[in-house]
């Protein structure tokens, strides 16, 4: 975990400790009126212990949420797929924030999970691990993707840049795992690459909403979008999402890998057809990798749009 102090492990992180993110900043609302609250929350099935959660949270979250010591609140943690009843422990004063760089940590959770991930960089000496639900920044995707759904030959933004997955693999056996929330940008830096990964962003914390990073428009994935975005109008269409140009539509795709996906270009041709263009990695053989692959045949199949696909690693 990079803090200013340098890295850290991740279990010996508090709540009220500042760690470092993408946007070098450091502002924090949190002041002595803050409290701190311990929770237990039962384990998935198959997982004997507790959750272990301590927040950092404002007088006004424990008012509404009516938090004393013996009760039970309903926390949601959207970033790991947790949620549920959690029995309240303990109360106690906000810790002293340190005017060093980084944001403020504003909750820590501690749990054994079956479903962890382990993902390895570079020439595989770099290790981390993940719940299949934690998310990293992809680079190809300019989006923030769980663990399980990233693949080998991926590129992820790190701290000074960017760093290419070697290996993926699922655990078979739980692990003890760490996650933290982060204020404002929910994000930190993880490993000696300095990897950059989302918090467990919960209900009641400070700071906006999940976005990515300010995303190099020249790197090849978005680069490629936006070339394919000039032929296609040079041709007489006309962008209607994405390209570049503005944000991506959800196409409903019931019965697919997912309910809905978001062509990287989504343009209509002069006769008035809505049709979609997505631009992708592909395998050694040319043809797309599988997230691509399921994307196309969601896109595709009912309540679609038709959609081709443009390799841009070629």
């Amino acid at each position: 975990m990079a803090t200013s102090s340098g890295l850290v492990p991740i279990e010996t992180i508090s709540v009220g400790d500042r760690v470092l993110t993408s946007d070098g900043r450091s502002e924090t609302v949190v002041d002595e009126s803050w409290r701190v609250v311990e929770l237990e929350m039962p384990s998935p099935a198959g997982v004997r212990e507790p959750i272990q959660i301590r927040l950092l949270r404002p007088p006004s979250w424990l008012a509404d949420n009516g938090v004393a010591r013996g009760r039970t609140v309903w926390l949601a943690f959207e970033e790991i797929s947790l949620a549920g009843d959690a029995r309240v422990t303990r109360i106690g004063p906000a810790p002293r924030i340190a005017d060093v760089p980084g944001r403020v940590v504003l909750s820590t959770l501690n749990q054994t999970a079956n479903d962890v991930v382990r993902l390895r960089f570079g020439g595989e000496e770099e290790v981390v691990e993940a719940t299949s639900s934690h998310r990293f920044y992809s680079v190809d995707r300019s989006d923030w993707v769980r663990a399980d759904n990233l693949e080998a030959g991926e590129y992820v933004r790190t701290a000074s840049g960017t760093v290419a997955i070697s290996r993926v693999d699922v655990l078979p056996d739980a692990q003890r795992v760490f996650n933290l929330e982060v204020e404002a940008e929910h994000e930190y830096f993880v490993s000696e690459l300095r990897v950059l990964g989302h918090n467990a962003c919960g209900e009641g914390a400070a700071g906006g909403a999940k976005r990515g990073p300010k995303t190099d428009p020249t790197a090849p994935h978005n680069a490629t979008i936006r070339a394919e975005a000039d032929a296609l109008e040079a041709g007489g269409n006309t962008i209607v999402a994405g390209g570049g140009r503005a944000k991506e539509r959800l196409i409903p795709t019931p019965g697919g890998h997912k309910a809905g996906r978001r062509p990287d270009i989504l343009y209509e041709t002069p006769d008035g057809t809505l049709r979609g263009r997505n631009v992708g990695r592909t395998r050694a053989d040319g043809t797309p990798v599988t997230r691509e692959t399921q994307a196309l045949d969601d896109l595709n199949g009912p309540g679609g749009v038709p959609t081709d696909f443009i390799p841009y690693d070629r």
